[in-house]
């Protein structure tokens, strides 16, 4: 059903544990070697990675705080929003209020609007704008707490094969892709480490034998570009975790898909 597959700074779970493991046993070895600097010099990635996801371990306490106090959800997502925006030639209060407004979703005001083609947010959407803070909060805590994200999920439906790639053994011990995988990834992260998330991730990719065609994307402005077989991995400096709303992350997403379409 995957012809080509672009993900936007997001992480492959087996890549990072793998990367996570690999950086572990070398800071062992390192420690027993007497050799603290390369020590620390391989745990930086996962202590920096540990800080950038302490606001994942508040969310998955048994009773989340963001039931408790919502002042804290609304704390988090505004603090969010101005590191995001911290480092931004464009940052002024009306982008401020435009990125949050983004996070939040249509006011009670905006939910009585009504459209020219006279219709309107429906009362699931107006229900959400009145709870505190603005958002269905609670549902997007559960991706954290249940393990909805990182869970495995297993469909339902009636007559549901397992996928082919699961039919042989190597591809399925080793969690390898099963179609191209183009990784594009915002070096400005405030909660995923490049290290981390990109580290290992050319080992899960299809080896380059199965085809060399390579989707060329200028690299100016420090772009990084990687061709691995026929995926590939971007690194892009002027990017943070929502790249595909910064200019330069556009810009490369619409050549990238614009290659991979036509």
């Amino acid at each position: 059903m995957v012809d080509e597959f672009v993900v936007l700074n997001s992480v492959y779970p087996l890549a990072a544990r793998h990367e996570v493991a690999n950086r572990l046993s070398k800071s062992r070895d390192a420690i027993l070697a007497g050799d603290f600097k390369q020590a620390w010099a391989s745990m930086q990635a996962v202590l920096s990675q540990l800080l950038m996801s302490n606001y994942i371990f508040m969310l998955c306490l048994r009773l989340p705080l963001a039931k408790w106090l919502p002042w804290l959800s609304a704390s988090l997502v505004k603090l969010c929003h101005e590191l995001a925006l911290r480092n931004s030639p464009q940052a002024t209060p009306t982008t401020y209020a435009n990125s949050l407004a983004m996070s939040y979703g249509p006011s009670p005001a905006e939910c009585n609007f009504r459209f020219p083609s006279n219709s309107s947010y429906g009362p699931t959407v107006a229900l959400r704008s009145k709870k505190n803070p603005q958002g269905d909060w609670d549902e997007r805590v559960r991706i954290y707490s249940e393990g909805l994200a990182l869970g495995d999920w297993r469909p339902s439906y009636p007559n549901h094969q397992s996928p082919l790639w699961l039919s042989t053994p190597e591809s399925a011990r080793k969690g390898t892709f099963s179609y191209p995988v183009h990784a594009v990834f915002g070096m400005q992260d405030i909660a995923l480490n490049p290290g981390i998330v990109l580290g290992s991730l050319e080992e899960f990719m299809l080896d380059a034998d199965h085809g060399m065609r390579k989707p060329q994307i200028e690299t100016g402005q420090g772009i990084e570009y990687q061709s691995v077989g026929r995926s590939s991995i971007t690194r892009l400096p002027l990017c943070g975790h929502w790249l595909m709303i910064d200019e330069q992350g556009k810009e490369v997403l619409e050549r990238l898909l614009r290659r991979l379409i036509g």
